[in-house]
């Protein structure tokens, strides 16, 4: 495959930008146009893809279409046409493809990130899987906006980590801004039950959607915000309609649904890596949520699909 990159840059983790809340971890501006043949020597091994199977990010990413067209496709958001002008803000666990039009080629800017922002905003209903294909209200402003960033981050090789995040977050910001729409606005939603206007809250659900892959306790919790946990319990069940551990459990099972259903992984491995105690756990989690196995979650899925 031909793959023409004018710019690319990978970053280093850096605990200092993931204290930030949002970590940039790659930027790039790519035209393809030759037939794709299934993966991108240029890249690293895990964001290679092939149109035959997809792939699925550990992290967030934000594709800006500039010229061009092609298709993309995700279970959430079925199969849709890629044009000038459509972003794409792809998920951490969702699997997606999309290609170019041969003919045609498609070019693109991107960004790779991750952070307890982006996660937050995603637990908030504010992004989501069935929203992937945005458009700008602006698109001259966003086109600008990646040109800067590409400009600071890949030409500034000694730029520090916390920059460049910082640089990527006003562009994140932006493209929100940008983009948000009523479904996914909850301050204009007709009927309000996820979005915490409590601070504390707030805190609370950055915490647990960003560390529930480890142990946590709501007395924890609480003690992490300096406020009781009767206090922390009565204002989850105001404003978000049950308790803390729930959340934490919710957080969890999403997470191991998913990858049930877009990975091949063992559920022993599942169930470490979103935070149960043991298989055991997750599996008994499971049966009182679902009224499933794990195993048998991972079945049924398989034949809807």
């Amino acid at each position: 495959m031909k793959n023409d990159m004018a710019d690319v840059r990978y970053l280093q983790v850096s605990d200092a930008a993931m204290r930030l809340g949002f970590q940039i971890l790659g930027v790039g501006h790519q035209f393809n146009i030759a037939p794709q043949r299934g993966t991108e020597p240029d890249h690293p091994t895990m964001y290679h893809m092939g149109w035959n199977r997809g792939r699925v990010l550990p992290e967030y990413q934000l594709i800006y279409i500039i010229a061009g067209s092609g298709e993309f496709e995700s279970r959430q958001t079925g199969l849709c046409k890629l044009a000038a002008g459509t972003i794409l803000l792809l998920l951490p666990d969702v699997w997606h493809r999309y290609r170019h039009d041969t003919q045609i080629g498609l070019e693109q800017y991107w960004i790779s990130f991750n952070g307890t922002i982006p996660h937050q905003l995603q637990s908030l209903g504010i992004i989501g899987p069935e929203s992937a294909l945005r458009k700008p209200a602006d698109a001259a402003l966003i086109h600008h906006e990646y040109q800067r960033l590409l400009e600071t981050v890949v030409h500034q090789p000694g730029l520090s980590p916390v920059a460049a995040s910082l640089a990527g977050l006003s562009l994140f910001s932006r493209v929100l801004e940008s983009t948000i729409t009523a479904d996914s606005d909850p301050d204009r939603r007709t009927v309000d039950h996820g979005y915490p206007r409590d601070p504390e809250v707030c805190a609370a659900l950055e915490i647990i959607w960003s560390r529930s892959h480890r142990a946590l306790s709501v007395k924890t919790l609480a003690g992490q915000l300096g406020i009781t946990r009767r206090t922390l319990e009565r204002k989850f069940a105001a404003t978000r309609g049950h308790g803390v551990l729930q959340e934490i459990t919710a957080c969890r099972l999403q997470r191991a649904r998913r990858m049930l259903t877009e990975t091949q992984l063992p559920i022993k491995y599942i169930s470490h890596c979103v935070g149960f105690a043991s298989p055991l756990h997750i599996t008994s989690v499971f049966r009182r949520e679902l009224n499933v196995t794990p195993s048998e979650y991972r079945r049924q899925s398989a034949i809807s699909q």
